[in-house]
């Protein structure tokens, strides 16, 4: 295949929205060559491929959509207490303790942050 016609090729994979496809294509005709499938065969195994990215694209989405719905629902009729200082996991992290290993270095940033003092949401 020449470059040129490889490179109508993805541009075309790309426009029908077959990203996954466009991405692995030199994978495909390595293993195409490989095998050497009639053309169904290969047309099958490739659209079976791209169907299987999909599926896994819309399984997380689908994740990511049900895990702010569920923190909308806990956050929704709870009540902030700013807490003055640091709290204990961060004063033993600081001071090196054996019991503060893994934890994070540096403090939290974003909407359950406040600005150097501890945030902590009652429902």
């Amino acid at each position: 295949m020449t470059d040129l016609v490889h490179a109508r090729v993805v541009e075309h994979l790309q426009q029908l929205r077959l990203r996954h496809l466009a991405e692995r294509l030199d994978a495909f005709l390595s293993e195409a060559a490989d095998k050497e499938p009639t053309y169904l065969d290969l047309l099958d195994e490739l659209l079976r491929d791209e169907m299987d990215s999909k599926q896994r694209k819309r399984i997380a989405m689908g994740v990511q959509i049900l895990a702010a719905a569920i923190l909308d629902r806990l956050l929704h009729h709870s009540h902030t207490i700013l807490i003055q200082g640091d709290s204990y996991r961060l004063k033993q992290k600081r001071q090196g303790r054996p019991g503060a290993q893994g934890q994070v270095s540096q403090l939290p940033e974003g909407p359950f942050s406040c600005r150097n003092r501890s945030v902590l949401r009652v429902a």
